[in-house]
This record gives structure tokens, sequence and C-alpha cells, in this order.
């Protein structure tokens, strides 16, 4: 707790300054000194500016780890890599249980006004975490040869399958301890196992494919995954202490209602992306050279990752905030952080896509020559990514307002849209999956600004948790 008191002086000073100096920009000026009078405003910019800082970090390190591995494994290894990471992704979906979202939400509303519940919320996503992580693994483990032969069209996955099966209990267990640092508003925290994690894991990735090859490469996964556990798991600890939350597993299933009020509806909502990515993957797949073109898929999705950085690092940085200011009932506050973060998200994601989009013929050669030729379906990838990136803040309103099942009802019709699509289109083959996406997220932006432009309409209500769409 001392270090982060000098942090959060250090940073306030940093903001006096901007506020003050004659040689700072006016609109910086302005920007720092309203900053410095609100505390809800410096409270979202200190967990904005260390999620933007970390996931920068974090996708860098793994857009460079990426180049590498695909260099080296060419359009087939890479794109048979990606399909495994896919597999191993959806199963993680599955697994996870909505966990990580219980814990920022739970975490966030109750570290300071009710440790003991804290505690036993906590308790319970690790332990539901650790054995969902274990039953994902036996599953994928048992019928690694299955979905290999019959879904996969590779046979010879079946092996990778099963060691990347082993990489799912980490996995898991990290997703839920990261939700949890979100909770805590921890996010220098986060910042820093990124950058210790990313340095590490390229490492691993390079030497894996170097010496081993395909394999090589999910054992790196697998080994990259641990790490990250074992650094979330350390700092998860040491945050519940400075909050004095004891942590242990006493009354943990006296909170189990929460799995089902919060954790299902939170799964249901995002559990749609993984597993029907996975699916146009396995249609991609199935047809002529379908692994050299899920290799491009992969590789342009790697850079939808990339755009998606900033909506990720205020996602993690606004949904503690969000989820506070409707819990004590200020609309206005809720309203202000989430109109910040669609303007911001907005505002620099545009011309990241743009400026990608014209670089995209010199990115595809950058992962090898094979890959030149494709960078049309980068293009698509990255429109898509900033359709996507722009609605982003829209599923935090969604869990403040208590309307996740008509997320789940609208991610539904995305996954319809886009699988149709994708029959239609994948004769194409990866600018055609790459196609049908985006058609799936045009329709999917215009019934999700739909719902947000009617519930902040409703901005005369006394909470945000009293209005609907």
């Amino acid at each position: 707790m001392k270090d982060a008191v000098v942090h959060g002086e250090m940073e306030r000073q940093l903001i006096r300054t901007l506020s003050t100096h004659a040689a700072v920009p006016a609109f910086v000026r302005r920007m720092a000194a309203r900053i410095e009078s609100s505390p809800l405003a410096y409270r979202l910019a200190h967990g904005v500016f260390w999620s933007f800082a970390g996931t920068a970090l974090a996708r860098t390190l793994a857009l460079a780890a990426s180049v590498v591995t695909a260099r080296l494994l060419g359009k087939q290894g890479y794109g048979e890599f990606g399909v495994v990471n896919s597999t191993l992704l959806t199963l993680q979906t599955f697994a996870s249980v909505g966990l990580g979202a219980t814990a920022t939400r739970y975490v966030a509303e109750l570290r300071a006004k009710d440790p003991e519940r804290a505690a036993r919320i906590l308790a319970l996503s690790a332990i539901v975490s650790a054995a969902s992580g274990l039953l994902g693994m036996a599953l994928l483990w048992a019928f690694s040869d299955s979905i290999a032969i019959h879904m996969l069209n590779a046979p010879p996955l079946a092996g990778l399958l099963r060691i990347a099966a082993v990489g799912l209990v980490f996995t898991t267990l990290n997703g839920a301890q990261v939700g949890a640092l979100a909770g805590f508003e921890a996010f220098r925290t986060l910042t820093w196992l990124n950058m210790w994690s990313g340095l590490l894991g390229v490492p691993l990735a390079v030497a894996g494919v170097w010496f081993w090859g395909l394999q090589g490469a999910v054992w790196a996964t697998v080994a990259t995954g641990a790490v990250q556990w074992s650094l979330s798991h350390f700092a998860v600890r040491d945050e519940a202490r400075a909050y004095g939350i004891a942590l242990g597993a006493a009354g943990w299933w006296r909170e189990q209602r929460v799995l089902w009020s919060f954790s299902l509806p939170a799964l249901a909502q995002g559990i749609m992306v993984a597993p029907v990515n996975w699916a146009a993957a396995a249609i991609l797949v199935n047809q002529p050279r379908g692994y050299p073109e899920m290799g491009v898929l992969s590789v342009a999705n790697q850079w939808f990752g990339a755009v998606m950085f900033l909506p990720v690092a205020l996602g993690g940085a606004v949904l503690p905030v969000l989820l506070e200011r409707v819990g004590q009932g200020d609309a206005r506050g809720a309203r202000m952080v989430l109109g910040a973060a669609v303007a911001m998200n907005t505002a620099v994601v545009v011309p990241i896509v743009a400026g990608a989009s014209l670089a995209s013929p010199w990115i595809m050669e950058m992962y090898g020559k094979e890959f030149g030729a494709a960078w049309h379906t980068l293009v698509v990838v990255l429109i898509t990514a900033g359709l996507v990136a722009a609605t982003t803040p829209v599923g935090n309103l969604f869990a403040a307002a208590e309307r996740l099942w008509l997320a789940v009802l609208m991610n539904s019709g995305w996954a319809i849209l886009f699988l149709v699509a994708t029959l239609f289109l994948v004769k194409w083959g990866a600018l055609g999956v790459a196609t049908a996406r985006l058609i799936a997220y045009v329709i999917h932006v215009g019934w999700t600004l739909w719902f947000a432009l009617s519930f902040l309409r409703a901005g005369k209500q006394s909470s945000p948790r009293g209005s609907g769409a």
C-alpha cells in the first residue's frame, strides 16, 4: 500500500503540473484540470492509463511473437497453429463460466464495504475455475481424436490438442484472477504482469518454434499460460492483503447464487464469440487449401486483437467505476463514464484502422512473402475491428443495466448471421470468412446502438438500473 500511495501522489503531481504549466497546450491543461478537480475523473484516468499501457505492451509483444512464428511455420503451419489456439480459446470460454466478469463485478463493489463477502467471492471464483478448467482439460483430451478427424479435417492435430488441453487449466484460472485484479482497480499491477509474461512469452514462442516446430509453438503457449497464472496468483494475494481481505475457502459455497444470477448470464453474453469464430474456422479448414487460408485469417486476426487493445484497456478500467456508480445510484456519473469511453474509442481507433489499412500490403509481407497477396483480408478485418471497438463500451452498459439476457439475444443474432454468411462466402477463403464477419457486425452494431440510445435517453431516472432498452 505504501508504494501505491507514493505512486498515486506522483500521478497527482504530474496532473497538477500538466494543468498549470505554461508550456503545456491549452486543451491538455483544461483536461488535466478537469481530472484533478474530479475524484471520479481521476480514478477513470488512472485506470485508463495503466490499462492502456499494459494492454498495448501485451499486444505489441504478441504481434512480435506472431510475426516470428508465422515466418517459421508458413501459411499451412500457422493455419494449424491458429485452429489449435481457436479450439483452446473456445473451451476456455466455456470453462471460465463468466468468473472473470463475476470477480470484477463483486470485488469492485465489495472490497471496501464487505471484505468478508469479497473473500468468499474470490474463493468461489478460484475453486469453480479450477474445477471447470480440469473438466475442460479432460474433455479435450478425451475427444481430441474426434475433433481433429471429424471437425478439423486434420488427424495429426489430435496430439497438439492434447498438449493444448494442459494449458486450459492455467488460462481458466488466470482469467478469474485477472478479473479480480480489475475489480481491485490494480491496473498498474496488471501492466507489470503483462510486461513480464510478454517478455518471457516471446522468447518461449521463438525457441519453441525454432527447435520443435508446430509442437514447440503449442508447448510455448502452455508455458506462457502457466507463467501468467503464477504471476496473477501472487498479485491477487497482495491486493487482497492491502484491502484487509483474508483469503480462504471458508463459506465460499454460500455465494453460489452469484453463479446463477450473474456468472451464467455473463457467460451467455460472451459465449458466442469464441465458439462461433471456431465454427467459422472449422468451415474454412474443411475447404480445399483450407489450412493455408486459415493461416492468412489467423495473421489478420492478430491485428484485430491489436486494434481492440484500446477498448480492452478501457473496458478493464471503466467497468469497476461504472458498476460502482450504478451501485450507488449515480446515473449522471455512469452516463459520463460510458460517454467518455465511447468517444475515446471512436476517436483513437479510426485513425489506427485507416493507417493500418493503408499499410496492409507491407504488414502482411512481414509475416512472409506468401502472406503478402492476402492484404485485402487484413483490410476487411481492420474495418470490422473498428466497428467492434466503437461499440465495445456498450457491453458494460448491458451489465450495469442488468440486461445481460438482451445481450445474449443480440449476440445470438450475430452468431447466426456470421455462420450463414460464412457458408455462402467461404469459397473465397479467408477473405470470404472475414467479409461474413463484417456483414454480421454491421447489423449487430445497428441494434446495439439502438439499445444504447434508448437507455441513455432514460437519463432522468434515478438509476441506470431502473431503465430499460
